[in-house]
C-alpha cells in the first residue's frame, strides 16, 4: 500500500472528507478516493520535458539553453533519478531556488493543459 493510499483510508477512517492524488502510472479509484494526475510520466519528469521548457520561456528567459546544459546532470540515470538530477541542475543553471523552479515550470504546463488540470479538479470537488 502506498503512502497517499494508507493517508487518505487514514483520514477517512476518521471521518475526515480527504482525497489523495497520485503520479499518473498509478490508477484512481474515485470509491476510495484516489485520483492520477493527468498524463503518462511522472510529474517530475512531465516538468522537465522538453516540451513544457519551451511553454516556460515565456516564464522564465533562457529556460531551453540552461536545460539543454543541464541534461548532463542526467546521463546514466533513467526515469525520476533523471528528472531529479536534471530539475536540480537545471535550477542550479538558472539561479533559481527549486520551489521557484517547480512554480514557473508547473504553471508552464497549466497554461497549455488546463483542461486536463480543470478535468481533475472538477472530479476531485464531485468526491468531495
Amino acid at each position: 500500500m502506498n503512502d497517499v493510499r494508507r493517508m487518505v483510508a487514514a483520514f477517512r477512517g476518521e471521518g475526515v472528507r480527504a482525497v489523495g492524488v497520485r503520479d499518473p502510472d498509478k490508477p484512481g479509484d474515485d470509491q476510495q478516493g484516489l485520483f492520477a494526475l493527468p498524463g503518462q510520466v511522472a510529474p517530475e519528469r512531465l516538468l522537465v520535458e522538453r516540451d513544457n521548457l519551451e511553454h516556460a520561456e515565456e516564464l522564465i528567459d533562457g529556460a531551453i539553453n540552461a536545460f539543454d546544459r543541464a541534461r548532463a546532470a542526467g546521463l546514466g540515470k533513467e526515469g525520476s533519478a533523471w528528472a531529479e538530477a536534471v530539475f536540480q541542475a537545471l535550477a542550479h543553471e538558472l539561479g533559481l531556488s527549486r520551489e521557484l523552479l517547480a512554480d514557473r515550470l508547473t504553471a508552464a504546463w497549466l497554461r497549455h493543459h488546463i483542461e486536463d488540470a480543470r478535468e481533475l479538479a472538477v472530479a476531485i470537488q464531485q468526491a468531495l
